[in-house]
């Protein structure tokens, strides 16, 4: 399995793992949400724009009609590019950290370092000291 069929494959598991989440309060933990939604649901904003997502083809228009799609109610591209401030990205970086606990904590406990005892980290970098010294 290739990279392009591996990404739509883990989208769809983050996806699943998304819909049993508590996204509004997510939302409102990172201040993309500061009041009640009154017509697009969290959830629906944020299962539409996974969705577009795993098909890998983003553009405003196919993520506002993926919303409105699961949300069954009109939404528009500037609705959308209205919505995404700079706090949406701390929406999705907090969703995405919740997806990737589960395979965190398996490679911290018994993953790919569970058969070495130790793991030594060696950095190379060089820093130039000014020529007095």
């Amino acid at each position: 399995m290739d990279l392009s069929e591996m990404f739509p494959a883990q989208v769809e598991k983050w996806i699943d793992e998304i819909q049993e989440m508590d996204v509004e309060m997510l939302a409102r933990s990172t201040g993309f949400q500061k009041r009640r939604q009154r017509k697009i649901q969290m959830q629906d904003l944020v299962m539409g724009i996974m969705a577009v997502v795993a098909a890998g083809r983003l553009s405003f228009e196919r993520v506002a009609s993926s919303i409105a799609r699961r949300a069954r109610k009109p939404y528009s591209k500037q609705a959308l590019q209205k919505r995404l401030q700079p706090s949406v990205a701390r929406l999705f970086i907090a969703i995405l950290g919740r997806c990737l606990q589960p395979a965190l904590k398996e490679a911290i406990t018994g993953g790919i370092f569970a058969t070495f005892n130790r793991v030594l980290l060696h950095d190379s970098s060089t820093i130039a000291l000014p020529e007095r010294y």
